[in-house]
């Protein structure tokens, strides 16, 4: 997991013309906080029946969309 990291962290201070590793480390920790706040937002349900979709909306969920596939 370290060699990921080390890479990760290398290949993003590149790209984003960072001269400080530490700019890049806060970076990508300020990036990886938004996206868990985003992730911890929502939550996605789907209902094949319409029993299903009953309980759904009973718990709170809200109708979007309809897609066939």
């Amino acid at each position: 997991m370290m060699l990921y990291t080390k890479r990760r962290t290398l290949s993003t201070s590149k790209t984003s013309n960072h001269k400080v590793i530490e700019n890049t480390t806060l970076y990508i920790q300020a990036t990886e906080t938004i996206q868990k706040e985003i992730a911890d937002r929502y939550t996605c349900e789907a209902a094949t029946t319409i029993k299903e979709a009953e309980s759904l909306i009973e718990l709170g969920f809200e109708y979007v969309t309809e897609m066939n596939a």
